[in-house]
């Protein structure tokens, strides 16, 4: 029995991958009825099903389950018509590209990334301290190592120091069970937030650069699995998961944003609410970094 699939949509960033494809032969690393992931050497992609929230590796088949036939192993071709695998089929005749890039806020401050970090907090029902929430609700990041590095993390945004980024990412990456864990989603969030808010909180752009360089690891595929090391190279490169977008956007109401986070918490065991998180210690870090600047530029002037 064959089994069919229809592409409906896929990531931008997969664009260039897919129409470049002749044919790229590939491994089936996994799958349940939603998703299905596919490695073509370094290159994870996605399959998911239509309402799983699109990833920035993904294409979303139109079916809304069925994807556990891809078998963990087997070989899988891909050309400019699709994929095969077996006796599953995806084509993607009609597929459209969905846009994925973290939006860049201009004309918003950092008054307004400090409000959504609180207003995050506050609906997903955490402590206003981001450390606390994030401790209580992520246990692979709430002792120890794991501990130090989300303090890591929150003072590498605070004081915008990428050595400290890097010291960050060397506690958190790989830190947790699961196709993507705890540590590898707070810092995509954080990766992400920081493109998001680098502008209303005037940061420097090399600076913001060389922080999210920090926060990506070089030697990701020795220290994590292959799914979340895609997931964090697409977050460096401005690329995130859809309901994310909502919550780094300034320009929206709370209304709009919230149906998004009810849309990421759904992802994963506790994938969607660390992404939320990260969000949230991302938007209020960087607005504390911004007041203690502003108030030793102000300093600097009286004296």
């Amino acid at each position: 029995m064959s089994h069919r699939f229809t592409c409906g949509s896929f990531a931008a960033p997969l664009g260039p991958f897919i129409e470049g494809a002749g044919q790229k032969g590939g491994t089936v690393l996994g799958s349940s009825p939603t998703a299905a992931y596919l490695a073509f050497d370094d290159v994870v992609v996605a399959v998911t099903a239509r309402a799983v929230p699109l990833m920035p590796n993904a294409m979303a088949v139109i079916e809304r389950a069925g994807l556990e036939v891809f078998e963990a192993g087997a070989p899988v071709v891909m050309s400019g018509a699709g994929l095969r695998s077996g006796r599953v089929v995806l084509v993607w005749e009609q597929a459209r590209p969905v846009d994925l890039a973290v939006p860049l806020n201009q004309g918003s401050d950092a008054p307004a990334a400090a409000r959504r970090g609180r207003d995050l907090l506050q609906m997903l029902g955490r402590e206003p301290d981001p450390i606390a929430a994030i401790a209580g609700a992520c246990p692979e990041l709430g002792t120890g190592e794991g501990l130090e590095g989300v303090r890591l993390l929150q003072t590498a945004l605070i004081a915008g120091e990428p050595e400290v980024a890097g010291r960050a990412a060397r506690l958190l990456t790989g830190r947790g069970p699961g196709l993507t864990p705890e540590g590898d989603d707070l810092l995509a969030a954080a990766t992400a937030g920081l493109a998001a808010f680098e502008r209303p909180i005037s940061m420097n752009r090399r600076l913001a650069r060389d922080l999210r360089a920090g926060f990506v690891l070089h030697d990701l595929g020795e220290r994590t699995g292959s799914l979340s090391a895609s997931l964090l190279g697409h977050a460096a490169a401005g690329w995130v998961i859809d309901p994310v977008r909502s919550l780094l956007d300034l320009t929206i109401g709370r209304a709009t944003w919230g149906r998004s986070l009810d849309r990421l918490e759904r992802i994963g065991h506790s994938t969607g609410r660390t992404y939320a998180l990260g969000c949230a210690l991302t938007a209020i870090a960087l607005a504390e970094g911004y007041r203690s600047h502003q108030a030793n530029e102000l300093r600097k002037e009286k004296t």
